[in-house]
């Protein structure tokens, strides 16, 4: 049977990262092939190189999409089946200031694009735009299936299901995966994408627990506890788990087990401390616990000893895109020919696939407004739960309430989060502001307002709403110290994946 032509629009689809990564999923799936992939950026150098990069993977697996680039982003919407939104407004620049400034009035961000004062001044700058993209939505395409990969992904989302006149909008983050390497490491099993292991995790985005765990239809709740408190357990299984896999990295350098091991077992210590204390496993990366939490990195002597770690904006400049833009430019020379070509742990192309198939597929972290799927966290705020799309859409999971030990920090998260959204729709600096003190990661709350200022100061050509010329007043910040004494951390101290520094 033929299949159906759909239209994709990517926005953002000029992503040195996302752009290959989605439209390999898309190539791979041979139910979808044949339909027509619409690249939007501004940035049409961009654009061009991930064109190049699209052609160079078709050839690998046969396929045959119609990909296509643009500007014009009423042109890439017109009739599409599915919307998928990857943008960052204002980039690595505005980021930046989400950091760093934050940083100089004792706030210590660890990632900087969910929760605290960078979470909040990214959703203001973002939220408008990803509105604007709704109404075009709505006008251009009103039945299409409206899927969002940026962050900050609750405030985001929340956003745009407000707008949206059908309602047909889920975020999809990635954290979740991560959380199933961890248990397959300590337990001895490959994890990610294994299909023996089922987990049920709820919360909010780069916020989600555990609530249940089984692999081969057994409950695996206390192995994952005894694992997580019992190191010479947890390096037994992992061995047993490396036995099974390439003993060479993507660069065709040994594996070290040990040195490999002792990294994962250091860089979970957050995450193995708060299962000790709540009772629960936090499925995102460490990074991000702790900023859900807040006086976690506020002792950043604690925070190291945890083994968790900062990643400023400079180590990203430095070694993330500039890695992601490399690795582009070789596919497109025809110099790396070997890059890995299957269908990735990204949970966007499976859906549009089920959705049209109409064969279910559980996602486990899903984002959608709570309509009862988590009972004892706001209705119509943002929730993370596990979905299932098929035919019939994307319909969240009921889990029920979540445990008090976790619900106690959710639910301040989730009635902020919903402060933000509605402070960065209605231009509402004062609630904005209500929002940032209310935020656990804010120790000093007598420097809040300059904080808050300062951010938005520096980010006003991004953010027109509260800005309309794109320039802020002059003005001075005070600091609980003085600005030149403010404590750095450098780009090589951040913490740099190795495929990434070794390509």
């Amino acid at each position: 049977m033929e299949n159906k032509q759909l239209k994709i629009a990517f926005i953002g689809g000029g992503s040195y990262m996302w752009g290959p990564w989605v439209s390999r999923d898309l190539f791979v799936t041979k139910e979808l092939d044949g339909s027509k992939l619409v690249l939007l950026d501004i940035n049409e150098e961009s654009l061009a190189d991930i064109k190049a990069v699209t052609e160079k993977m078709q050839k690998r697996v046969n396929s045959n999409w119609d990909v296509e680039t643009t500007t014009d982003r009423q042109a890439a919407l017109k009739d599409a089946d599915y919307v998928i939104i990857c943008i960052s407004t204002g980039g690595f620049d505005s980021m930046e200031h989400d950091i760093n400034v934050p940083w100089k009035h004792g706030v210590f961000h660890s990632v900087g694009d969910t929760v605290g004062p960078g979470g909040l001044n990214r959703a203001l700058r973002n939220i408008p735009v990803v509105v604007d993209i709704m109404n075009d939505v709505n006008e251009l395409c009103p039945e299409a299936w409206v899927m969002n990969i940026t962050n900050p992904m609750t405030t985001l989302t929340s956003a745009m299901a407000k707008v949206s006149k059908s309602g047909k909008v889920v975020g999809m983050c990635h954290e979740v995966s991560g959380g199933r390497d961890f248990i397959g490491n300590i337990l001895g099993f490959e994890g990610k994408m294994d299909k023996d292991l089922e987990v049920v995790v709820a919360g909010l985005n780069h916020n989600i627990w555990l609530l249940d765990a089984t692999y081969k239809s057994k409950s695996i709740m206390e192995e994952i506890k005894e694992a997580c408190s019992n190191k010479d357990i947890a390096w037994e299984n992992y061995q047993k788990k490396m036995a099974t896999m390439p003993t060479k990295d993507s660069n065709g350098k040994e594996v070290d087990l040990t040195e490999k091991f002792e990294k994962m077992w250091k860089g979970s210590g957050i995450r193995r401390l708060m299962l000790h204390q709540t009772g629960f496993l936090a499925m995102q990366g460490d990074r991000h616990t702790a900023e859900n939490y807040g006086h976690i990195t506020s002792n950043q002597e604690a925070f190291k000893a945890l083994g968790g770690h900062f990643t400023p904006i400079e180590g990203r400049r430095k070694y993330w895109l500039p890695g992601a833009i490399k690795n582009a430019k070789r596919i497109m020379s025809g110099e790396w020919t070997d890059y890995e070509i299957t269908l990735s742990h990204e949970p966007i192309v499976p859906i549009i696939k089920a959705i049209e198939t109409g064969e279910r597929y559980l996602w486990e972290a899903g984002n959608m407004v709570n309509v009862g799927q988590i009972s004892n966290l706001p209705i119509g705020a943002v929730v993370e739960t596990p979905c299932i799309a098929s035919s019939k859409g994307v319909v969240p999971v009921t889990v029920g309430n979540v445990p008090s030990a976790i619900a106690a920090q959710l639910n301040g998260h989730a009635y902020r989060q919903e402060m933000i959204v509605e402070a960065a729709m209605t231009t509402n600096k004062e609630l904005a502001l209500a929002a940032l003190a209310s935020d656990p990661m804010v120790t000093d709350i007598t420097h809040t307002e300059d904080m808050l200022n300062e951010m938005m100061d520096k980010t006003a050509q991004w953010l027109p709403n509260f800005y309309p010329d794109g320039k802020a007043p002059e003005r001075t910040y005070n600091y609980p110290q003085k600005e030149e004494d403010a404590k750095t951390i450098s780009a090589e101290e951040s913490h740099i994946p190795a495929e990434i520094t070794e390509r």
